[in-house]
């Protein structure tokens, strides 16, 4: 039916195609709503960490951005191993990104290559609270990330290599999409990834 009052959708046409045949005028498309990018570079909306995000991207080769928002696999922890993991299998640098789940050094404590994997962090990988899209996307070889709207589309619009690891609703159809549009890698789901699995999406 048609709607009475005008309903704004904050979706990509190029993405996510034309509206279907049962949407009214009433549906109005304005795109993503994403933060300018001189909205982005202070520690109010980035991490903290501002001036040590920087040294960190300029002290070597492009990093891949592992971040999941407010999602949690598993737990915190199983997604801390399962990204340092296939970083060390690449041979990448990396940024991770703590988000609601904590990734944290503290949850390598006990594991068999728990050495090895702060010796890789000590190296080549960087731990964020949270981290601004819109600047640091660009300067990313990959970004690898749970397939949320905003993060999807933002990961898109830098231009980045975008590989989808969905968890939960939507981000299953965000994985599908990405690869019917040939934009990205859209994998089966997180829950079952492996650190060989992240490794071949990534590389």
């Amino acid at each position: 039916s048609r709607a009475p009052f005008p309903v704004l959708l904050a979706t990509s046409r190029a993405l996510n195609g034309p509206l279907p045949p049962d949407y009214s005028a009433a549906h109005r498309v304005l795109g993503p709503l994403m933060p300018r990018l001189e909205d982005q570079t202070g520690p109010a909306f980035g991490s903290p960490h501002v001036a040590e995000l920087e040294d960190f991207l300029m002290a070597g080769e492009p990093p891949v951005y592992m971040g999941f928002g407010s999602i949690t696999c598993h737990s915190g922890k199983h997604m801390t191993l399962l990204c340092l993991r296939a970083v060390r299998l690449t041979d990448r640098r990396a940024v991770l990104c703590a988000g609601w789940a904590g990734l944290n050094l503290e949850d390598l404590s006990g594991e068999p290559d728990a050495e090895a994997l702060r010796a890789l962090c000590a190296q080549r990988v960087l731990f964020v609270e949270t981290a601004p899209h819109g600047t640091l996307f660009p300067r990313c070889a990959a970004i690898v990330h749970h397939g949320g709207a905003g993060t999807l589309n933002a990961s898109l619009r830098s231009g980045r290599p975008t590989v989808v690891t969905p968890i939960i609703c939507d981000q299953f159809a965000h994985s599908e999409l990405v690869n019917m549009r040939g934009v990205g890698v859209g994998m089966p789901s997180l829950k079952n990834a492996t650190p060989e699995t992240d490794r071949k999406s990534v590389v």
